[in-house]
């Protein structure tokens, strides 16, 4: 998602285990060689990273110069709490609620009611059981509902059996 909001700006992926290795190896540099506005993904793995951009963002006072994003959120937390605390704003992306995956547009707030429960019964989906159960066991993040295809058994996960 941010990938495609932030288009038009510097982007790299701490995936990449040269840019890893740089950020590691030479992070004083880092930021002169991918300077602000930056997306940084995967940002746990190259913690090193937050002293400096703390540095940069003390001196420049500048909002909205670093994007940043992981898959491991309480790493990720960690390491933000201690070097940047009140410089950032934090969204936690939750997974698709069911509602929104089966495509149910009702948008009443939950309200234990009985207007409520009644306007719900009016609206309901026919969700497939097996569909339930797969959603269950794959997830419901937006790669996993969207990509039937995708092999969520590897995600993330090593040494596993299949």
């Amino acid at each position: 998602m941010l990938a495609n909001m932030l288009e038009n700006i510097n982007h790299v992926t701490m995936d990449d285990a040269i840019l890893r290795a740089s950020a590691a190896e030479n992070q004083n540099t880092f930021l002169k060689d991918f300077p602000p506005p930056l997306f940084i993904d995967e940002i746990q793995k190259a913690p090193n990273l937050f002293e400096q951009i703390k540095i940069s963002l003390d001196s420049t006072h500048k909002k909205g110069q670093f994007f940043l994003s992981g898959s491991q959120q309480f790493k990720m937390m960690k390491h933000i709490s201690e070097s940047l605390s009140r410089r950032i704003g934090i969204l936690n992306l939750q997974s698709l609620s069911l509602r929104e995956i089966t495509g149910v547009t009702e948008q009443t707030p939950f309200l234990p009611t009985d207007e409520y429960f009644s306007s719900r019964r009016r609206s309901p989906s026919e969700i497939d059981y097996d569909h339930i159960w797969n959603l269950i066991w794959r997830g419901s993040m937006p790669e996993m509902v969207t990509n039937p295809d995708y092999d969520w058994r590897m995600s993330g996960r090593r040494n596993l059996p299949v």
